[in-house]
């Protein structure tokens, strides 16, 4: 037996006005504060994106930092991605401010450029320079 395909779509010939207020901030904003909405899920969304990042090997850190790539109807959302990068931006800051304070200096890395040393090494410097001769 088949069944005829039935229209889900009707035609209303009357105009809608439809207001929307709080809603349209509220929707995207769930995905930074959940914790508005249930308070099962606490865990923003440049949270799991950093944790994810920092879980990777430390050689690949960077470029994933800079590569964060958004899809889906949810990240068209205005200023979506800025907003991610912003927030994560900020969890990394923290990170390497409590790092320094941690270490007693400013962590700075340069490039090595003394005698005996490959022009292409770097290191990190706390007050001197080390060589990477390997």
């Amino acid at each position: 037996m088949v069944l005829p395909l039935v229209s889900l779509c009707t035609y209303v010939p009357q105009k809608y006005d439809l207001d929307i207020g709080y809603e349209r901030f509220l929707a995207p904003e769930i995905f930074f504060n959940p914790e508005i909405y249930s308070s099962d899920f606490l865990t923003p969304l440049p949270e799991v994106v950093d944790t994810v990042i920092q879980t990777s090997p430390i050689d690949v850190r960077r470029g994933l930092y800079k590569n964060i790539v958004l899809s889906g109807g949810s990240t068209m959302f205005k200023d979506f991605g800025k907003r991610l990068q912003r927030d994560v931006k900020a969890i990394v800051d923290g990170r390497i401010a409590g790092s320094e304070e941690r270490s007693g200096s400013r962590i700075k890395v340069s490039q090595v450029r003394e005698s005996g040393c490959r022009a292409n090494n770097w290191t990190v410097e706390r007050g001197r320079s080390e060589c990477d001769l390997a």
